[in-house]
């Protein structure tokens, strides 16, 4: 077995890509027209939710022209992602052969940067959606990479990542409410109760005594609006308990089918077990309601905070009583206790600050004057950090397998249809002697 850093030192660094660890046999150009192959066809599977999910959803409603649109946006997403991961693995090639060894950070990080710039091409939904899961996936890897007391306390300590937790919800909810924000997130909030409008429409155009009219209409109405309110609670007309169970079917509804799915997807066969139904029984004996109860719990304390703070603290304001709910709300993490959850809810809340952040520069006159503030509302930051991540994740798959989680393991083969997990089996699992060997028995190819 062979340390992946390795590579990097006499005599496996300079070996060419054709010999050993990347495409042994086969020439450069060959290796990249059958990972382009091998990433379109891989790429139509692990992409299918997308595509299938919409046609779903909304097959009532479904025409030609949403088809069309559907099936675009998978095609396109197929597409780009297959030629990005494919043109990672050339540049690997390319930086080798210029520089004439595998060096540290042309050997992963720069050539993966180098081929995500496709992204540019992506759909938006699915950049956004990239961009957000690297991100949560780069910031947990970052902690378990760099251990010191801070990150200790991050990654260990629920009481600290629980209230986190609940910070990061009360800033992405009330942030969804006033609809800065529209991006993912495990909860919608109820809307924003219309303000009562106050208008002077059929008084009397002329004389004395009609204004006299229209002023003490308008003064009456101010009293009724300022005294009784336009509804019972946060949501209008509906009863507390119908809004409180409507959140809790809600929750159900999203959380059982992905426990289901989690359980029939998790592990594999038991042994003993023949036909489709003894395996899918044997599998369901491993569900557990973990995203149905998270689900539950989260509407639940959120739905039950906002109307009893709305019928005991009428006094405060309306977006505070949001503001203190969505906080409650986040003491659901304790359910699920995953630190994948924690570095999501960071990673969505700075994205709803800076959206807030952005509107606030595009309102304010001085932006124009401000060249910094410009350069930094205009520029495709999602595009810029995605790149940088694929580039910090496909080198740590390889260098530091252990600081990935199981779905940015997952992400990455199929992205590039196991290709890091292959190029990462061949060092690791082959001693210096063997790779040598293997090296030694292929001649250079640089085409085909």
């Amino acid at each position: 077995m062979v340390v992946p850093s390795k590579i990097f030192y006499p005599p496996l660094c300079t070996n060419h890509c054709s010999q050993s660890i990347l495409h042994p046999g086969i020439g450069c150009l060959r290796y990249f027209l059958n990972n382009l192959y091998n990433n379109c066809l891989g790429g139509f599977k692990y992409f299918s939710p997308l595509l299938i999910t919409p046609l779903l959803l909304k097959l009532k409603t479904m025409d030609n022209e949403l088809f069309l649109s559907t099936l675009k946006y998978y095609l396109k997403t197929v597409g780009l992602t297959a030629m990005a991961a494919s043109s990672s693995f050339y540049f690997i090639c390319l930086f080798r052969n210029q520089l004439g060894s595998f060096q540290k950070y042309t050997t992963l990080f720069i050539p993966t940067v180098f081929g995500m710039q496709f992204c540019w091409f992506m759909p938006d939904k699915t950049l956004k959606l990239f961009c957000t899961a690297t991100s949560q996936a780069v910031f947990e890897g970052i902690l378990k990479q760099f251990p010191n007391l801070i990150t200790r306390l991050l990654l260990h300590s629920t009481s600290l990542q629980t209230f986190l937790f609940m910070i990061n919800s009360a800033i992405i909810l009330h942030f969804k409410r006033l609809k800065v924000y529209k991006g993912f997130w495990f909860m919608q909030p109820y809307g924003i109760e219309k303000s009562p409008s106050i208008s002077a429409a059929g008084a009397a155009p002329l004389g004395a005594e009609g204004a006299m009219e229209n002023i003490v209409d308008i003064n009456a109405n101010i009293v009724e609006h300022s005294w009784k309110p336009r509804s019972q609670c946060v949501h209008g007309q509906t009863k507390c308990l119908k809004f409180i169970l409507d959140g809790i079917k809600v929750g159900l509804t999203c959380g059982i089918p992905m426990d289901l799915l989690n359980a029939l997807l998790k592990g594999g066969v038991p042994k003993g077990c023949k036909g489709i139904l003894k395996v899918v029984a044997a599998k369901l004996k491993q569900f557990r309601p973990n995203m149905a109860g998270f689900f539950l719990l989260y509407g639940g304390i959120y739905r039950i905070s906002s109307c009893l703070l709305y019928k005991y603290y009428g006094h405060l304001s309306r977006d505070l009583q949001h503001i203190l709910a969505a906080f409650l709300g986040g003491a659901s993490y304790l359910w699920v206790d995953k630190v994948s959850f924690f570095t999501l809810s960071t990673v969505i809340a700075i994205q709803a600050l800076w959206q807030e952040f952005c509107n606030r520069m595009s309102a304010a006159k001085k932006t124009s004057s401000n060249l910094v503030l410009k350069l930094l509302k205009d520029i495709s930051f999602s595009h810029v950090i995605f790149t940088l991540n694929m580039g910090y994740l496909v080198h740590n798959f390889i260098m530091n397998y252990e600081v990935l989680n199981s779905l940015t393991r997952g992400f990455l083969d199929g992205l590039s249809s196991n290709q890091t997990r292959i190029i990462r089996d061949t060092i690791t699992k082959h001693s210096l002697d063997e790779l040598m060997t293997i090296a030694n028995s292929h001649t250079v190819k640089r085409l085909l």
